[in-house]
């Protein structure tokens, strides 16, 4: 990757606490946002297989015929360190150019 490729950070919302860091892990989800230094923010959903397999179980069972999640990003665990390291990969593989800035 070429030094002149802006690498986003990670946001998360405002109030956010060692307390939700803590429950994201157990849980298997968060949501946050990819920002740039311009101030552009990517909404994502961050999810690991296991609860995207139960939430499209449930979804699915529910009667509704499709699922589907804006932004969804799978990762092997949900936490701040994982989600950091697949970063770069988002940018490499255009992540941000097939989604719409939220701010």
């Amino acid at each position: 990757m070429s030094d002149t490729v802006e690498i986003p950070v990670l946001v998360f919302p405002s109030g956010f606490t060692e307390r939700d860091e803590w429950e994201m892990e157990r849980k298997g989800f968060a949501y946050a946002f990819f920002q740039f230094k311009d101030g552009r923010r990517y909404s994502a959903m961050l999810i690991n297989p296991v609860r995207l397999a139960q939430d499209v179980e449930a979804t699915i069972n529910s009667g509704q015929s499709y699922y589907y999640e804006p932004g969804q990003v799978v990762v092997s665990d949900v936490t701040i360190a994982v989600i950091n390291k697949i970063i770069p990969d988002l940018v490499t593989e255009g992540f941000f150019n097939r989604h719409q800035p939220t701010g």
